[in-house]
């Protein structure tokens, strides 16, 4: 599996900066070859809607790539958690991490977690984007 060509810039989205990443590989036979890993916030249900709205469709109809989200658990502090445990439950290209506690200072237990899942599933690449970043599929 390659890369072969992975091209970068700077848009403005809904008043943040993200940047832009077009990817094209090869796939392996009997299922895609890239895992696009999103990590995303739990409250971000907004921009999880936009990604599925865009780049998603895209990485469906290419058979290239899988595109799933990836969180830890909820605080105990989070304001309406049951609400949004429910909500979160209900998507399913969610991918629920238990091991820790979402938050800032937890990213690198995410990140471990993603790489695990990846592994486990006979991914040949990883794209660990956040989700603030747009992935162009061609």
């Amino acid at each position: 599996m390659y890369v072969s060509r992975i091209a970068l810039r700077t848009l403005k989205w809904e008043g943040a900066v993200t940047t832009a990443i077009r990817i094209s590989a090869a796939g392996r036979e009997g299922g895609t070859a890239i895992l696009i890993a999103v990590v995303t916030a739990p409250s971000h249900f907004k921009v999880r809607n936009a990604i599925r709205e865009t780049y998603m469709i895209d990485a469906a109809q290419s058979g290239r790539c899988d595109v799933k989200f990836f969180i830890g658990q909820l605080a105990p502090t989070v304001e309406n958690r049951e609400e949004t445990e429910a909500k979160i439950n209900a998507e399913t290209d969610m991918v629920r991490l238990y091991d820790f506690t979402e938050s800032y200072h937890n990213l690198s237990s995410k990140a471990l977690d993603i790489f695990a899942y990846a592994g486990e599933r006979g991914y040949k690449a990883i794209l660990k984007v956040d989700d603030d970043t747009f992935v162009r599929v061609p």
